[in-house]
């Protein structure tokens, strides 16, 4: 039986790899957080919910729920979406 050689069984295909990877960022939202007080969402596809309390996104992949007091979206772009108010929470569905 021949022994195997180690750099030829640790060979990975890295164009698939990094291909997966790309789509995998591409499909997800950035998100910035500063402190409770400000949200940065790169990523937005539109606004599914607007209230004082809630602000629903459409994040391709999923969908961001932020919940709060006070909640506002001070910039809405096809790139990016400003929540500004008291973030309690951000979820992922």
């Amino acid at each position: 039986m021949r022994k195997q050689n180690s750099k030829s069984a640790r060979r990975v295909n890295t164009g698939a790899l990094t291909e997966i990877t790309e789509k995998a960022i591409r499909d997800m939202p950035y998100i910035e957080m500063l402190g409770g007080g400000e949200a940065v969402v790169d990523g937005c596809k539109g606004v599914l919910e607007y209230t004082e309390d809630t602000i629903a996104l459409n994040a391709g992949a999923c969908v961001l729920r932020f919940q709060g007091k006070n909640l506002t979206i001070r910039a809405y772009s096809e790139n990016q979406t400003e929540i500004y108010g008291d973030i309690r929470s951000v979820e992922f569905k």
